[in-house]
């Protein structure tokens, strides 16, 4: 791995989490892909990469010429050909040319492309576009690094990719001095871009500056603190299983069909999925707190979470009654089909803790379903009488 292709990998395992993001990937034993790849069914991002510094001719246009080449349309060619290779494959094997990764559907796959160059300095612009075989969005190392910290999950970023993509090709006319830029506009405009109604749009060299140092990003950081723990969750279930420290999952595909869900949603979810969780395992300050939350997440399509606190002594227990809580969360919620219970320990200071997830895939409710679910809740006393709380996206809270 090169060290520009160390760095995009280092970048992209913060924001997409490690089971999503596939450095130097190959489409086959002996055949390098592409330098780096992210797959969370259905997206599929294909990164090309490239340092590229070029011996000054004396001729301006002669040099520019000669890096958007190397740089630019190597990158676009590398990624033309990887899309071309992954639309005939149903799996690619990781850069131990060993470990096979399941590819999306091919109906439902969103491919993305990025191309990332290195060493333009102040001299040589940055070209994007469609270059012959689809949009390709391209950025430098500030930008990259920029973009993948401020739109830290998949979600994030594919839907602003999209909307970028949506914006240029829309005959607005613009003139944009960076990428930054172009991602302030978006956060500002309530991640979207204006209406292409717009015959211009001007963006000046300082948009970004001016908005990463106003109280409004420092706001929007701050009360993105609490979401982190939901990439915590996520990291520390993919650790333990890559460190054969999983108890009650067989296989990747298992535990990637649940943090699959989880990984999608997007920060704004995470925060408000989050706080929900600490409430239920408390903060070792003698409050107390429910032992149980059953949560609908705001984003259409996003399933049911149910998070249990129970203590590791019980686990087994816990892990019963975890899926049993989850038949209740897929009864109260009759319009979601997906349920990922979510059970751990009361926090405890200093004190270490164990996770156990479910995946429960119910597309349709049936009678015995119903009587089951109903059996349940009377023998085990539970959500009798719920109270439910909706959560806007502005982050209020309602109660039914």
């Amino acid at each position: 791995m090169t060290p520009t292709e160390k760095i995009l990998s280092e970048l992209c395992k913060g924001s997409f989490l490690s089971f999503w993001s596939f450095p130097n990937p190959f489409s086959k034993k002996g055949k390098e892909l592409c330098d780096l790849l992210v797959v969370c069914d259905p997206d599929i991002i294909i990164f090309s990469v490239k340092d590229i510094s070029i011996k000054e001719s004396g001729d301006l246009n002669v040099d520019i010429d000669r890096w958007l080449k190397r740089a630019i349309e190597s990158s676009s060619d590398q990624i033309y050909g990887a899309e071309r290779i992954i639309n005939l494959k149903e799996e690619i094997f990781l850069c131990d040319q060993t470990t096979k990764i399941k590819l999306p559907e091919k109906g439902i796959r969103n491919i993305y492309r990025v191309a990332v160059a290195f060493g333009r300095g102040d001299k040589f612009p940055l070209k994007y576009g469609d270059f012959g075989k689809g949009f390709i969005h391209v950025f430098d190392e500030k930008s990259i690094h920029i973009l993948l910290r401020e739109l830290d999950t998949i979600t994030d970023f594919t839907d602003y990719l999209k909307a970028k993509e949506e914006f240029l090709k829309s005959g607005t006319g613009h003139i944009s001095f960076s990428s930054e830029d172009m991602l302030a506009l978006y956060i500002q405009n309530g991640f979207s871009f204006p209406d292409s109604d717009e015959t211009s749009l001007y963006l000046f060299h300082d948009l970004w500056e001016g908005y990463s140092n106003s109280d409004e990003y420092l706001k929007e950081k701050e009360e993105n603190e609490p979401s982190y723990l939901w990439d915590s969750i996520i990291e520390t279930l993919h650790k333990d299983f890559e460190n054969g420290q999983t108890i009650y999952s067989e296989s990747r595909e298992e535990i990637e069909l649940s943090v699959r869900q989880m990984n999608k949603e997007n920060r704004f979810g995470r925060r408000q999925l989050s706080k929900c969780l600490q409430e239920v395992i408390g903060q070792d300050d003698g409050i107390k707190t429910p032992s149980s939350r059953i949560v609908k997440a705001q984003l259409e399509g996003s399933p049911v979470y149910v998070f249990l606190a129970r203590p590791f002594e019980q686990r087994e227990d816990r892990l019963k009654e975890l899926q049993l809580t989850c038949m209740i969360g897929r009864q109260m919620h009759m319009d979601a089909s997906v349920i990922i219970g979510i059970a751990t320990e009361k926090y405890k200071k200093d004190k270490g803790f164990s996770l156990d997830i479910c995946y429960f895939h119910l597309p349709e409710w049936t009678k015995e379903m119903e009587e089951k679910t109903n059996q349940i809740r009377e023998e085990l006393g539970i959500y009798k009488n719920p109270q439910r709380t909706r959560i806007s996206p502005d982050g209020t809270k309602y109660s039914d």
